[in-house]
C-alpha cells in the first residue's frame, strides 16, 4: 500500500497537505545583471530592517531620518545618489561599532553580506525609489513569447511557462483525468463527483470534455455554497454574537444572499456596492438592504455594566480595518493609534475611512433589521387590518360609554420620592418629577402623593421628555426609553389598593402593551419607544377597582416597578394626575377578540424572518482623530475621505499601457463630487482604475487554486506583504476581468481552464534542484487538505447521505457532548433530525466561543474578526476527529450500508468504496491489504459477539444464529469504510 494512503488513523500519523513558509527570492540572485528594482529588491530590505524606526511614524520615528522618502534620505546625508562611500545608510549597516551599526545589535535584524551588497550597488546606480508596487496604475501587459506554445491552453500558461522557462523548469504533464475530475468538483463545488460521472468525463474523447464539464459546475448551485464560504470568511459570518455571552443571531439571509449572488454571477463591482452600501442605493429593494449585513457581522457585547458607545466604536473600528483587508489588502487597522509605520496610511486616514462608518444606526445592539417576505406575510396582512377595524370599533363603543371630554383630571400634588437603588428626584414648576442619580437594571420608585378629601376612579401617569435624557427621554435607556414592569396603588396605611386588570395608554410599543403594567408579571412592562415619532410625551390610564373615598386629608402611595434584565430601563421624567370619573373600559368581548387576533399575530410574526442590516442615521455622526486609538480621548474632527495614498478621483484612463487601437469598455471614474457616505466609498472601491479591489480578489481567488497566491500575503498588499511572483500575469488578469464586466465566474474559468491548473501535482525533486523547492514557479500543481467544511461534506456525499437544498437556517448534525462546559453561557444545541441532519457543513450553526469541535479541529477560525486566508495544519487531533466523531462516524455507517447491499462480494465492495470516497479503483496492493483488514475485524468482531452472547440460551443463540453472522460482518466493513475516509488521500484535492 502507498504511504500516502496509510490512514492516519493508525498511529495517530497525520499526512495532511500544509501551508509551506514561502520565502521570496529576489530577481537579482537569478541573473545578478539584472538592473535594480526598489520594489523588488530595495524595498523588502528597508521595510523589513528601518522603516519601524525610520519610516511614515513621526511618534516613532529615530533621529528625524526618514528612510521611506527618497528626498528626506538625502537631505538628511543617509543616501548620496551616485556616492556609496558619502551615503551615511552604508556606513552605518556595514559598521563593526555596537553604538553606531545599524539595525541596533539589540534588533536582531543584521543586514547580509548580499543585502549590504544590493543597497551599494542601488546607491552607485543613481538609489532610484518607485511607488510601491500595489499603488501603482494596473498596465496592460503583452502576452508572452514562449518557447513551447503548444503546452499552453490559455494566455495565463504563456505568463507561468515564461517563468519556468527563463528558470530552465518544464512544467508537469496534465494529471489523469480521474484526478483531474475530482480536483474540478473539489474546487469548483466542494463535493465528490458520483462514479457514473466520473466514468462519463473520462471516456468522453471530445476535445471540449474538460470545458462543458468546467461550465457544467460553474452553473451548479454548489458553486455558490462552495465559493460563498471563502467570502463568508472574510464578512468573518457566525450564528451568533460572540464575547462572553455569545447569544444567537439571525444572520443567514445574508448568508444566503452571498450564495445566491454568487450562483446569479453578479459583477463583482456591484456585490461589492449592495455589501457596502445597499441601503443607500435608490430604492434599496429587500435584497439589496441584506446584503448589507456584511457589515452587521460585528460582535455584540450582551453583558452587563458594559459602555454601549464604547462597542459601538468597536464595531465602527471592526468594519473599517475589515474593509480595508477585504477591498484593499492594507493592514489599516495599525494606523489607528498611530501613523502607520511601513505604509502611507497617516492616522488621519485611518478616521476619515473610520467616518464612512460612524453614522449607522446600532439600535440596541441588535437593530436595524429588515423583515423577509414569507408565507405568513398574506395571513399577517389581514389579521392586522382584522384587528385594526376591531380597535376602531372598540374605541368607538368606550367613547359612547362615557365622553371623553367629561372625564376631568387634575394633578396630584407630590411629597416624597425613595427609590431602592437610591436615585433621586426632583420636582420640576409643573409639577413633574425628573429622577437623576443612580440608574440601576432593577428598581421600584415609591412615590408619595398629597390628596384633598376627594373620590378617585382612575388615576393617569404622564410620561415626559426632558432634555437631560437619554436622547431627551422620558426614559433613562441609553435610546430615551423606559420599561414599566408593574403599576401598584397604596393608601396612607400601606394597603394595597386594587386596580383593574384592563389600562389605557395613549400608544404602547409593539409587544409592551400598557397591560402588562397590571399583569402581575414585572418582567414584563409598557413601553413607548418608536423609531418614526421619536422621544415624545405619552400617558397611560388606571381604573381603580372600586372608587377611593378620602373624606379628610391623606397621602396616596404609587410604585412604580422596573425589572428589565441586563440592562437599566427606568423611568425619568413623569407626572401623576387623577379623575373622579373612570374613563371607559373597553369591552370585555372585543377585547377578548383583540387578544385572540394579537396572539395569532405574535405566533405568525415569531416565524417571520428578520435580518440584521445596515441604516445610517437622519444626520451624521460628527467624527474625530482618537488620540492614540482610544475613544475617550476625541481629537481634531475628520471628515470622510479614502486613503489618501491613492486619489480621491482617479484619471479616466484605469490602465496604463492601454492600446489606443482598442477599444475600451472599462467603466469611467466617478464624478468629482465630494466622497461623502458608504455608496460614495463603495463607488471608489471600485472604481476600474482603483489599482487594488482588482489585485487583491484576484490574488485569493488564484490562491486557493494553488494553496499560494501570487502574493502570498493575501490579507497585506503593503510594505511588510510578499511582492509577487508574477505580476505582470496579476495584472493582466485584473485587465481582463475588470474588462469582461467583473464577472467572477469568467475569472474562474480562465484559471480552472488553464493548463498550469490540470498539471498533475505528483512530486518534483528536480524542483529542488531547479531553486525551487516549495514549487512557487509551479512547475506542478499543489495538493491541498481541503478546508473544515469540505471534510465533512466529502463524507456526506461518499455516504450518499447528503441533502442538498440551498440556504435556510442553520442546523445542528451531531457533535460530542460537553462542548459548551467551559463557555460562560451553556448553548442549547438541538441535534437535528431528518434531512437537516445531513446538510452541507456550511450550514451548521456557528457559535463564536464554541464552534463544532470538527471546525475547530480543521483551522476554521472563529470569526471574531476577517479571514483572508485559513491556516493549514497537521495535527494528531484531526486525525482522532475524522475517527471519532459522532457525525462522520454514522456517516461511515452508512457508507458501508451502502456498499454492503450493492454486493456481497468483497472485493466489489472495495471496489465501490474507493470509487465512492476517491473517485479512482484500488491497486491490486491495496485491495489484498483491505480484504484483509475487513477479514481480521471481521474475526475479531464475531469473537467480542460470540462472547457477548455466552450467558444467553441455546433458543436463543439459535434464534440469533443468522444476525450474529451478520453484525461482525457489518461491523468489519463499518470499520473498513472509516479507514477509507481516515485516508489522506480522502480529504486532499490532487
Amino acid at each position: 500500500m502507498k504511504l500516502h494512503h496509510i490512514p492516519f488513523i493508525v498511529g495517530l500519523s497525520c499526512f495532511l497537505i500544509g501551508c509551506f513558509a514561502w520565502e521570496a527570492l529576489p530577481a537579482a540572485d537569478l541573473q545578478a545583471e539584472e538592473p535594480l528594482q526598489y520594489n523588488r529588491d530595495i524595498r523588502p530590505i528597508l521595510s523589513g530592517r528601518c522603516f519601524a524606526c525610520h519610516g511614515p511614524d513621526e511618534e516613532s520615528r529615530e533621529a528625524d531620518l526618514r528612510l521611506d522618502d527618497r528626498e528626506e534620505a538625502i537631505d538628511f546625508g543617509a543616501i548620496a545618489p551616485g556616492s556609496p562611500d558619502d551615503s551615511l545608510l552604508l556606513e552605518r549597516i556595514v559598521s563593526t561599532d555596537p553604538d553606531l551599526v545599524m539595525p541596533p545589535p539589540h534588533a536582531d535584524m543584521p543586514l547580509s553580506a548580499t543585502e549590504q551588497a544590493t543597497l551599494r550597488r542601488w546607491i552607485e546606480t543613481g538609489a532610484e525609489y518607485q511607488q510601491h508596487w500595489a499603488f501603482e496604475p494596473i498596465q496592460r501587459f503583452p502576452i508572452p513569447e514562449v518557447a513551447d506554445p503548444g503546452w499552453c491552453r490559455t494566455p495565463v500558461d504563456r505568463f507561468i511557462l515564461q517563468a519556468l522557462e527563463k528558470r530552465k523548469i518544464a512544467p508537469s504533464p496534465a494529471a489523469n483525468r480521474i484526478t483531474l475530475i475530482r480536483r474540478l468538483y473539489l474546487d469548483l463545488i466542494g463535493l465528490l463527483p458520483t462514479a457514473d460521472q466520473v466514468d462519463a468525463f473520462v471516456n468522453d474523447q471530445s476535445p471540449d470534455a474538460y470545458d462543458r464539464l468546467v461550465d457544467e459546475l460553474l452553473e451548479s448551485p454548489h458553486f455558490g455554497e462552495r465559493w460563498g464560504r471563502h467570502w463568508l470568511d472574510q464578512a468573518r459570518y457566525a450564528d451568533s454574537n460572540g464575547y462572553t455571552f455569545d447569544t444567537e443571531r439571525q444572520m443567514w439571509p445574508y448568508r444566503d444572499w452571498v450564495i445566491d449572488a454568487l450562483n446569479r454571477d453578479m459583477p463583482f463591482d456591484q456585490f461589492t456596492i449592495e455589501q457596502l452600501a445597499g441601503d443607500l442605493l435608490p430604492d434599496a429593494t429587500i435584497s439589496q438592504r441584506i446584503a448589507t449585513g456584511f457589515h452587521r457581522n460585528t460582535l455584540i457585547n450582551q453583558e452587563g455594566g458594559t459602555d454601549d458607545e464604547q462597542f459601538r466604536v468597536e464595531s465602527v473600528i471592526d468594519r473599517t480595518n475589515t474593509t480595508g483587508t477585504v477591498w484593499l489588502g492594507m493592514t489599516v487597522g495599525c494606523a489607528q493609534c498611530h501613523t502607520h509605520k511601513f505604509d502611507p496610511i497617516t492616522q488621519e486616514d485611518y478616521f476619515a475611512l473610520y467616518a464612512y462608518f460612524n453614522s449607522t444606526v446600532d439600535k440596541n445592539n441588535v437593530g436595524p433589521q429588515v423583515l423577509l417576505k414569507s408565507a405568513a406575510s398574506e395571513q399577517l396582512n389581514e389579521l392586522k387590518a382584522k384587528l385594526t377595524a376591531l380597535k376602531t370599533e372598540q374605541e368607538k363603543s368606550r367613547l359612547e360609554q362615557t365622553p371623553a371630554e367629561s372625564v376631568s383630571w387634575t394633578q396630584l400634588n407630590f411629597a416624597s420620592f425613595q427609590s431602592e437603588s437610591d436615585a433621586k428626584a426632583d420636582a420640576l414648576d409643573d409639577g413633574s418629577l425628573l429622577v437623576s442619580g443612580t440608574n440601576a437594571t432593577f428598581d421600584d420608585y415609591i412615590v408619595e402623593y398629597e390628596i384633598s378629601p376627594q373620590s378617585i376612579a382612575a388615576l393617569q401617569l404622564d410620561v415626559l421628555p426632558h432634555p437631560s435624557l437619554p436622547l431627551g427621554g422620558p426614559g433613562r435607556a441609553s435610546n430615551g426609553n423606559f420599561v414599566l414592569g408593574e403599576v401598584e396603588l397604596y393608601d396612607a396605611a400601606g394597603k394595597r389598593i386594587p386596580l383593574h386588570p384592563t389600562a389605557i395608554a395613549d400608544y404602547s410599543q409593539p409587544g409592551h402593551d400598557i397591560s402588562r403594567t397590571v399583569d402581575g408579571n414585572v418582567k414584563t412592562g409598557w413601553a413607548i419607544n418608536t423609531n418614526s415619532k421619536g422621544n415624545v410625551a405619552h400617558w397611560a390610564q388606571f381604573i381603580l377597582s372600586e372608587p377611593l373615598v378620602a373624606s379628610e386629608a391623606t397621602r396616596l402611595r404609587l410604585t412604580l416597578r422596573f425589572w428589565q434584565g441586563t440592562r437599566p430601563y427606568n423611568l425619568g421624567r413623569f407626572q401623576l394626575s387623577a379623575s373622579p370619573i373612570a374613563p371607559p373600559v373597553p369591552d370585555a368581548a372585543l377585547q377578548a377578540s383583540i387578544d385572540t387576533i394579537t396572539k395569532q399575530i405574535k405566533t405568525l410574526e415569531g416565524r417571520r424572518v428578520r435580518s440584521m442590516v445596515m441604516q445610517e442615521l437622519p444626520e451624521p455622526r460628527e467624527s474625530h482623530l482618537f488620540v492614540r486609538g482610544d475613544f475617550l480621548r476625541p481629537g481634531d474632527p475628520v471628515v470622510p475621505h479614502p486613503p489618501s495614498v491613492l486619489p480621491a478621483q482617479f484619471p479616466s484612463n484605469p490602465v496604463q499601457g492601454t492600446d489606443d487601437s482598442k477599444e475600451s469598455n472599462l467603466k469611467q471614474p466617478s464624478s468629482d463630487a465630494a466622497l461623502k457616505d458608504r455608496l460614495d466609498l463603495a463607488n471608489w472601491i471600485v472604481d476600474p482604475a482603483n489599482p487594488l479591489p482588482a489585485r487583491v480578489t484576484i490574488n485569493r481567488i488564484w490562491g486557493r487554486y494553488f494553496g499560494r497566491g501570487i502574493v502570498e500575503t493575501t490579507e497585506d498588499f503593503g510594505s511588510q506583504g510578499t511582492p509577487p511572483t508574477h505580476p505582470e500575469l496579476l495584472d493582466w488578469l485584473a485587465v481582463q476581468w475588470i474588462e469582461s464586466g467583473w464577472s467572477l465566474k469568467a475569472l474562474h474559468r480562465q484559471i480552472v481552464t488553464s493548463a498550469v491548473y490540470m498539471q498533475s501535482s505528483n512530486s518534483r525533486p528536480d524542483l529542488a534542484a531547479a531553486g525551487d523547492p516549495q514549487n512557487k514557479w509551479l512547475g506542478r500543481q499543489n495538493r491541498i487538505r481541503v478546508d473544515a467544511e469540505i471534510v465533512r461534506d466529502l463524507a456526506l456525499s461518499a455516504s450518499g447521505q447528503i441533502t442538498r437544498p440551498i440556504g435556510g437556517p442553520s442546523v445542528y448534525p451531531p457533535q460530542p457532548e460537553g462542548v459548551y462546559a467551559f463557555t460562560q453561557k451553556k448553548k442549547n444545541w438541538k441535534t437535528s433530525v431528518g434531512t437537516d441532519r445531513f446538510r452541507r457543513t456550511m450550514y451548521t450553526f456557528f457559535y463564536r466561543s464554541s464552534p463544532h469541535p470538527l471546525l475547530t479541529a480543521f483551522d476554521t477560525p472563529r470569526f471574531n474578526v476577517t479571514c483572508t486566508r485559513r491556516g493549514r495544519s497537521n495535527t494528531p487531533l484531526q486525525s482522532l476527529m475524522v475517527a471519532n466523531d459522532a457525525g462522520i462516524f454514522e456517516l461511515a455507517q452508512h457508507l458501508a450500508t451502502v456498499v454492503c447491499e450493492a454486493s456481497d462480494d468483497p472485493d466489489q465492495r472495495i471496489t465501490d468504496l474507493f470509487r465512492r470516497c476517491l473517485s479512482r479503483f484500488p491497486s491490486q496492493e491495496e485491495r489484498d491489504f483491505l480484504a484483509g483488514f475487513a477479514e481480521s475485524q471481521e474475526a475479531i468482531f464475531a469473537e467480542q459477539f460470540a462472547s457477548e452472547s455466552d450467558s444467553a440460551d441455546s433458543t436463543s443463540k439459535n434464534a440469533n444464529h443468522q444476525e450474529s453472522s451478520l453484525k461482525p460482518n457489518r461491523a468489519a466493513w463499518i470499520a473498513t469504510a472509516r479507514l477509507i475516509i481516515n485516508l489522506d488521500e480522502f480529504i486532499t484535492r490532487e
